[in-house]
C-alpha cells in the first residue's frame, strides 16, 4: 500500500530543500515532526508537517496508464477519487531579519509556475512566480500534487524565545492529489486482420485476445 500522505509530505519537503538551499540557507536543517521542547534547533529550519484530517471525495475509477508487460498481462493504473490533505510549514531563524529573509523564500518556493516546478522544457516561457506549487509524486505512480499556503499570524516571541534565539513564522495549506492504484491484469488486445483476395480487401476481422 502507498502512503500518499508521506509521500506528498517527502517531495514538498525535498522542493523546500532545494529552492531554500539555493535561496542561500545552505544547510537548512529540515524536519518531518515538531521539535521536542527540549531541543536545541539547529537554526535555520523548516518544519514540513501533515495536520488534520484528510478529506476524501471518492469517483468512479478512471483509467489513467497502461504500461503492457509479457504476454498479455499489464499493469493498470487507474484513480478512484480525489484527496485533499492538510500541511503546516514552520520557520525558525536565529533573528528576526533572517526570519523575514526565510518566510520570503518560503512563499517564493510554494509559488511556482508549473513549467518550472515539474520541467516542463516544451512549454512557452511563462513568469517564473504564480498562486501555488504543484510537484510530481515519484513515490506515488507519479501523479501530481497541487499545494496552496498562507502565511498565519503568531503571536509575539516571549523573552524565552529571545533567548534561545528561535524566531517562528508558519504557514498552513492543503494538497490535493488522485487516489490512484496499480493492478497486474489481463489485458485484452485487439488485432485488426485483413486479406486481400484478387487485388480486393475483405472485411476487417477482430480478434480479442486475454
Amino acid at each position: 500500500m502507498i502512503d500518499y500522505v508521506e509521500a506528498a509530505r517527502s517531495e514538498l519537503a525535498t522542493w523546500l530543500a532545494g529552492q531554500l538551499h539555493d535561496a542561500g540557507f545552505v544547510g537548512i536543517k529540515v524536519l518531518d515532526q515538531w521539535p521536542a521542547p527540549s531541543r536545541t534547533l539547529q537554526l535555520p529550519a523548516i518544519a514540513v508537517l501533515a495536520v488534520g484530517e484528510m478529506d476524501r471525495d471518492p469517483h468512479s475509477p478512471m483509467l489513467h496508464r497502461v504500461t503492457e508487460l509479457t504476454g498479455v498481462q499489464g499493469l493498470v493504473t487507474y484513480s478512484y477519487g480525489r484527496i485533499t490533505l492538510g500541511f503546516q510549514l514552520d520557520v525558525w531563524g536565529s533573528t528576526p531579519r533572517e526570519r523575514s529573509k526565510l518566510t520570503k523564500a518560503v512563499s517564493d518556493a510554494t509559488n511556482v509556475n508549473p513549467i518550472y516546478s515539474l520541467n516542463l522544457t516544451d512549454a512557452l516561457p511563462d513568469y517564473r512566480r504564480a498562486p501555488g506549487l504543484v510537484l510530481r509524486l515519484n513515490d506515488f505512480c507519479g501523479v501530481l500534487c497541487s499545494y496552496r499556503f498562507e502565511q498565519e499570524a503568531v503571536p509575539e516571541e516571549d523573552s524565552d524565545a529571545a533567548q534561545v534565539q528561535e524566531f517562528r513564522a508558519m504557514y498552513s495549506g492543503d494538497a490535493l492529489l488522485h487516489a490512484v492504484n496499480i493492478e497486474q491484469v489481463s489485458l485484452l488486445k485487439r488485432i485488426h486482420l485483413s486479406q486481400f483476395v484478387n487485388g480486393a480487401t475483405t472485411p476487417d476481422e477482430t480478434v480479442i485476445t486475454g
